[in-house]
């Protein structure tokens, strides 16, 4: 389950923007650029340089590291995070789980599998963006990085087998449409400047009495919400010349649930209340955050304005109206499958 939006949001986006910062689309590299200026002058074309050779490998060497630096830090930060929290290892035998999809009697109510999702389009996002600067723009960036995406998302749940989680094909199926939706919008940006996706996240009462639990908050389904965002703003993106203060409004759809861990019924149980579970949909009108970080930059495009953006892009700050709708609501029992001890 994830659990697994363990990895710094804001560190990877700050990462995301960095790459493409160092190759803008259709960027011609030095050697290219003297051909292209010899044919439109008839001339032959000028030979590369001996310091454009050694800034050229320069460049290569550079992009190796990161492509390598990525490809094994990245799994490297998750299996940290399972073994350290998630109880990897903690079962010598192999747990197989079928923990259905969005069931009001599943053991998270569906919030898990939106968790897979989220986390891992914002994984495959990530490595797209990485993936996009190491090979140059070249399209195979989508191969690695589904490749890289479903890789980690697979040994999460070779790891999850021996534990108490178990191995769930499930999980793996959101897995596949969280990289498949993170593909599309990093392969059409006019589409991805309309819609994508976000979380809400504030922490469930339980982590705000126990502050010092945090470490387990991937656990938190109760104080997040996974939604898409419909962004006005992306009319601009295809020419159309809306109002200025349009481009400031999102429309909101989002799906959460409340009170299923045993976070929620331990605090319950503290408090001598009846602990009550929910599946909840939110649909609101919110202020585009990313539209307002433009505003504070005199050049939108520098590095420092994209990253700051990039944070606002995945996680949403609920600055507007937001209605809960409950689909359905009893009272949370004990599951058979508890979350990790505290």
């Amino acid at each position: 389950m994830i659990k697994k939006i363990s990895t710094s949001i804001l560190a990877c986006t700050v990462l995301m923007t960095a790459v493409r910062e160092n190759i803008p689309a259709g960027s011609l590299p030095s050697a290219g650029g003297i051909a292209f200026a010899a044919e439109k002058t008839d001339a032959p074309a000028a030979e590369p340089t001996a310091v454009e050779n050694n800034n050229t490998g320069d460049d290569d060497t550079r992009r190796a590291i990161v492509r390598y630096a990525y490809s094994v830090g990245l799994p490297a930060l998750v299996f940290a995070y399972g073994f350290s929290t998630w109880g990897w290892a903690k079962r010598d035998y192999w747990l197989w789980s079928d923990e259905g999809y969005f069931s009001h009697g599943t053991r998270y109510g569906g919030a898990d599998k939106l968790g897979h999702l989220f986390s891992h389009y914002c994984a495959m996002r990530m490595s797209c963006a990485v993936f996009n600067y190491t090979e140059k723009g070249s399209n195979i960036r989508f191969l690695y990085g589904s490749l890289l995406t479903m890789a980690v998302g697979l040994a999460i749940e070779i790891g999850d087998a021996y534990s108490g989680y178990g191995f769930c094909y499930q999980d793996l199926i959101f897995d596949a449409i969280g990289m498949c939706i993170g593909g599309l919008l990093s392969a059409f940006p006019k589409v991805d400047a309309f819609v994508s996706l976000s979380i809400q996240y504030w922490p469930s009462r339980f982590f705000r009495k126990y502050p010092e639990k945090l470490t387990l908050l991937p656990e938190d389904y109760s104080g997040m919400q996974v939604m898409a965002n419909i962004k006005l703003a992306g009319f601009r993106a295809v020419g159309v010349n809306i109002p200025n203060f349009m481009r400031y409004i999102m429309i909101d759809i989002g799906y959460g649930t409340r009170g299923y861990t045993s976070y929620d019924r331990r605090f319950a149980w503290e408090n001598f209340s009846i602990p009550f579970k929910s599946q909840d949909i939110y649909v609101g009108i919110s202020i585009n955050m990313m539209e307002v970080v433009k505003d504070f930059f005199k050049d939108p495009g520098n590095l420092a304005c994209r990253a700051t953006q990039q944070v606002f892009k995945y996680y949403h700050i609920p600055a507007g109206y937001q209605h809960r709708f409950i689909l359905k609501e009893n009272i949370n029992r004990a599951h058979k499958e508890m979350n990790p001890p505290l």
